[in-house]
């Protein structure tokens, strides 16, 4: 995965082999849904601080909360672990 909206579009998720297994190296949280984030927001001690991150950052990651699930199901899939949630 790569940062979009970054110059020279960087990596954001490396995946690399390692003995046996993979490991992946991640810039961004795909583990960290929406709701989750919320809960932290909602404990920030700086009020204007956490009404900003409620307004700006929640609000543009509902938008994208399903393409999370299938970024971070895949991650664990190419990890080899066997899914039965969708």
């Amino acid at each position: 995965a790569r940062y979009e909206t970054v110059t020279a579009r960087p990596a954001a998720i490396v995946e690399s082999f390692v003995g046996e297994g993979k490991a992946f190296l991640s810039g961004v949280h795909p583990e960290m849904s929406v709701s989750e984030l919320y809960i932290m927001i909602r404990n920030v001690e700086n009020p204007e601080l956490g009404a900003e991150y409620s307004t700006r950052l929640l609000s543009a990651l509902e938008g994208v909360e399903s393409q999370r699930r299938k970024l971070w199901r895949m991650l664990l899939e190419r990890c080899g672990l066997k899914l039965n949630i969708q």
